[in-house]
C-alpha cells in the first residue's frame, strides 16, 4: 500500500505554520509573520494550502520563506 504524507500550510498565532495530516498542533511554526505577506498569499494561507508531498513542502518553504 501507499502512505500519503499530507501537510497543510496556514496561519497559527500570526505565524506561517505547517500541520501534518490531521494533527491539531502545527508540526512547524515558521518565524515569519503572516502580516508581512502579500494580501493574496495571506488569504490563501487563511483558507489553508494543501501540500501533498515532501517535494511540494520544499517548494512551499522556498516560496514563502525567501
Amino acid at each position: 500500500y501507499i502512505v500519503v504524507l499530507m501537510f497543510l500550510a496556514g496561519i497559527h498565532e500570526g505565524k506561517i505554520a505547517i500541520w501534518q495530516s490531521e494533527d491539531p498542533q502545527p508540526k512547524f511554526l515558521l518565524p515569519y509573520s503572516a502580516d508581512l505577506l502579500p494580501h493574496n498569499d495571506r488569504i490563501a494561507l487563511e483558507k489553508g494550502i494543501r501540500i501533498r508531498s515532501s517535494e511540494e513542502l520544499t517548494r512551499f518553504l522556498e516560496d514563502f520563506c525567501s
